[in-house]
């Protein structure tokens, strides 16, 4: 029979190993379902060296993108061809969670706004925000500074910000500074954290 197993999963991809020990080096076909509907089809053909001492072969690897998925937990499982019978077996199943953007703001003075902002959708690539001065916007920016304090937190390093902040832009007395960001499938915001900067 097929075996193989389901290495990582997240709302980004779903990646493993698949293979048929009667076909040697051969890549099979694998599908991903997701909460019981199939919805993507690859070949396990990708370089898994890893593979080599147990089965001779290394390119049995498959890594499938996810499919934009909203809000919730979803019950994913990677089935594998048998080429002698023609039915596809189960490898295994995960549950994935897709949660909103969270983050912090960490830092926050009339020069320097800085933290760190992350979505489960978007994985280790960057993701997009906006501050607000006192209910106005003041601007954009990408969290994608090297944080490796990260990485325990949300599995990746690359979301920091350190944005530089224009002094005047702020009145004298207390200001209001609110940073938000933005999810990358809906584009709606999720707010990060609210400070008071005084002038």
């Amino acid at each position: 029979l097929p075996v193989g197993a389901i290495e990582s999963a997240s709302p980004v991809a779903v990646t493993g190993w698949a293979l048929d020990p009667n076909a040697g080096s051969q890549p099979i076909p694998v599908q991903l379902w997701i909460r019981g509907r199939l919805v993507a089809a690859v070949t396990a053909a990708a370089t898994r060296d890893n593979l080599t001492a147990a089965y001779g072969s290394p390119n049995h690897g498959y890594s499938i993108a996810m499919p934009p998925l909203r809000l919730g937990s979803y019950l994913v499982e990677v089935k594998a061809l048998d080429p002698q019978t023609g039915l596809y077996l189960s490898l295994g199943s995960r549950i994935v969670n897709v949660r909103p953007p969270v983050g912090a703001v960490e830092v926050a003075t009339t020069e320097r706004l800085t933290g760190w902002a992350f979505s489960s959708r978007a994985g280790e690539a960057p993701i997009n925000g906006r501050v607000m001065i006192n209910g106005r916007l003041y601007g954009f920016f990408t969290a994608a500074g090297s944080r490796p304090d990260l990485v325990p937190v949300v599995g990746s390093a690359n979301h920091g910000y350190d944005i530089q902040l224009d002094p005047a832009i702020f009145h004298w007395g207390v200001n209001r500074v609110r940073v938000f960001a933005i999810d990358p499938l809906t584009g709606r915001q999720s707010l990060l954290g609210t400070r008071i900067v005084n002038r």
